[in-house]
């Protein structure tokens, strides 16, 4: 070793140049990914550099590659798409050296299973390990530094190196797409928690069990610079728990195999409902017609789309706080309730159901939307529609007679999502109106017949807690009484499908933007 090592050579930290480098590569290929593979690349560059020769000036150096990189792999695409082969360095290299092409992309795959063992490591032995191999620092520089002992940054030093070997040929990049449907059942976005694939690969790995951050490196294949960020956010979001160096999915993941399962169990108890809900709907839509400021002309086919879900809603609603009464939980974001995260599985779409909400307030008066969507019939364009416009109530008049006619975008985008229809008296809404307290009472029409259904569904309810006791971890069976309301809802799409086949609900095509199952009321 050269113990004469110069001041800026002894400074140089390559982990300060990890981010800027980073950001330098996103902001020129506005990709992640890309920009991923690209600033690893020019790490190793780096690094290399530094154990091949004396650097005199360890910025000019570290920018110096990195453009060099840059401008090689955007000269390397345009002759790609020219249909041309290349290789790049590792070509060169092969001439220059007298070196087969085969031990290049070894050395390579080498060098980036040690760039990510390196990176699995927490901060305490990764920066000790970087000062000592790339900054050539002495041991009692590098204790005073971290204020430790010499022999602390000793057994640091040891260890790294036992992990790096350790985890250099276990490593695996776990990379592929996490598709989770993700919501909740209070008041907060689950979305903003759950983000990226990176927060989800982070809540994947340490579900079953709580890790150290060395650990979800080690299973995700994320370096622990990229994690740290990432587990600070999502313990603030309740999406994780920190307890002492360990962390631990906050939720529960209703994975499809388990869905599929429970899914074979409750059909069992539900073979005789159609029936009886449809009876129901009938007997009682006289009374329920008078509620409505608009649309109560709209035939049962219609309606039964909206009056199903209202009536099994309620009365499951009351069978569940009957079962176990569940109380939302405060979080540190100000909402209240638990995050409802379940595994997307094409074969399971048709039982996938919920209602959104969207809310909004003009003088004192509430405009409100209920989305009561089930299986295929969701449209997020439809949804994101409905955000946009707040006071969409308001463009239609009692009689449900289109009133915001100087505006032919809007016009047009309230015909292109079946909100409306053309007549001959002008456009009327495809969707009923209603008083928020009318509303409520056909609630309590449904849910005064809760006991008379307790039979029927009280063995449904019991079958879907037992089966989630079954696979949920033992630290958030707490949150059980929590998953149960949404997903006892998931009856109505299997009713629905029943009825659909018997002809009583009105069909519809694949390709229509579906709005019968969508109420306003103000």
């Amino acid at each position: 070793m050269d113990f004469n090592i110069s001041e800026e050579r002894k400074d140089f930290n390559i982990l300060d140049y990890t981010e800027p480098i980073f950001r330098f590569c996103l902001k020129r290929l506005n990709s992640r990914h890309e920009a991923e593979d690209l600033s690893q690349e020019i790490l190793l560059h780096i690094l290399d550099g530094f154990n091949e020769r004396e650097i005199r000036n360890p910025e000019a150096y570290v920018w110096k590659i990195a453009h060099n990189r840059y401008a090689r792999k955007i000269d390397g695409r345009n002759k790609l798409n020219k249909r041309e082969f290349f290789c790049g360095d590792m070509i060169l290299n092969s001439i220059a050296e007298n070196v087969s092409v085969e031990d290049e992309l070894i050395k390579r795959e080498e060098h980036a299973a040690v760039f990510s063992a390196v990176h699995s490591l927490s901060a305490s032995y990764r920066d000790i390990l970087v000062d000592f191999y790339v900054g050539e620092l002495y041991i009692h520089e590098i204790a005073k530094k971290y204020n430790l002992t010499k022999e602390t940054v000793k057994w640091r030093l040891y260890t790294a190196k036992e992990k790096i070997k350790e985890r250099v040929n276990k490593m695996s990049k776990t990379y592929k797409k996490i598709n989770w449907h993700v919501m909740c059942n209070g008041s907060f976005d689950p979305d903003q928690y759950l983000k990226t694939q990176v927060y989800k690969a982070i809540a994947a790995a340490c579900y079953e069990k709580p890790l150290e951050i060395e650990e979800i490196s080690l299973k995700t294949g994320i370096p622990t610079l990229y994690l740290e960020e990432a587990l600070e956010y999502m313990v603030y979001g309740d999406a994780i728990e920190q307890t002492g160096g360990k962390y631990a999915t906050d939720f529960i993941i209703l994975y499809a195999e388990d869905n599929k399962k429970m899914q074979t169990k409750v059909l069992e108890t539900v073979k005789d409902l159609p029936k009886k809900v449809w009876d129901t709907i009938e007997q009682n839509l006289p009374e329920i017609k008078k509620l409505f400021i608009y649309g109560a002309d709209f035939p049962i086919e219609k309606l039964g789309y909206l009056l199903l879900p209202i009536s099994m809603r309620e009365i499951l609603f009351r069978l569940s706080k009957n079962y176990e009464s569940v109380d939302f939980p405060q979080r540190k974001d100000g909402g209240s309730g638990w995050f409802i995260v379940r595994e997307h599985s094409e074969d399971l779409e048709n039982f996938e159901c919920g209602c959104n909400n969207y809310y909004s307030e003009k003088d004192g008066v509430e405009f409100n939307k209920h989305y009561y969507w089930f299986g295929k019939t969701f449209n997020s364009n439809l949804n994101n529609f409905f955000k946009k416009h707040d006071f969409l109530v308001e463009y239609f008049d009692e009689n449900g007679l289109y009133i915001t006619k100087d505006n032919a975008e809007l016009t047009a985008e309230l015909l292109q999502y079946n909100i409306m229809q053309k007549q001959s008296a002008g456009h009327k809404s495809n969707i009923p109106f209603i008083t928020y307290k009318n509303l409520q009472k056909i609630h309590g029409i449904f849910g005064d017949l809760t006991d008379s259904y307790a039979d029927d569904l009280s063995g449904f309810v019991k079958v879907i807690h037992q089966e989630y006791e079954r696979f949920v971890p033992e630290r958030l069976k707490e949150q059980i009484k929590g998953n149960i309301g949404g997903y006892t809802n998931e009856i109505i799409p299997l009713i629905q499908n029943e009825l659909l086949k018997q002809g009583l609900l009105r069909d519809f095509s694949n390709d229509e933007v579906f709005t019968d199952n969508i109420i306003f009321t103000r």
